[in-house]
């Protein structure tokens, strides 16, 4: 019995430092620690003691990593290891306005066929629909979406 209790406790131990040193490895062997456990009691005390085994060991564990789970971010070791704040901006913000549509510009980077471009003194990313267009040549905004500004080669008569 006091090998059962042994490997119940190595177990939720194990997974417990799951949390503090990720990458899996202490948690599989805490899992198969306590489902060591479980067979052991299967076959000395027999199905009913090997159910409730897992049950009490899963009971156990959840109350041992709900309690860490809620004071180990308020420890010195916790502050260390969560994230504090949140990110509250966006990764790529949107270009230009739909004040753009109909606007010339100029090709700051070759549009291959995404690239720069210039419209009234302000660079936007943009998108050819032309395909290639070489850095210097005049286009005209034909449209945007959330990203970038949709352009053709301004057609020069």
């Amino acid at each position: 019995m006091s090998l059962i209790i042994g490997l119940i406790i190595l177990g939720i131990i194990l997974i417990s430092f799951e949390i503090i040193v990720p990458g899996g490895i202490l948690g599989v062997l805490g899992a198969i620690s306590i489902i060591a456990a479980c067979v052991l009691a299967l076959q000395d005390y027999g199905a009913a003691a090997a159910i409730a085994v897992f049950l009490g060991s899963l009971l156990f564990l959840i109350i041992i990593l709900a309690i860490e789970l809620k004071y180990l971010p308020k420890t010195s070791l916790g502050k260390k290891m969560f994230l504090r704040k949140s990110v509250e901006s966006h990764s790529t913000q949107a270009q230009g306005e739909d004040s753009l549509i109909g606007k010339n510009g100029q090709v700051t980077t070759t549009l291959t066929p995404s690239g720069r471009i210039e419209v009234d003194g302000k660079e936007y990313e943009a998108f050819s629909e032309d395909g290639l267009i070489k850095k210097g040549e005049a286009v005209t905004v034909v449209g945007r979406d959330n990203f970038r500004i949709l352009v053709k080669k301004l057609k020069t008569s």
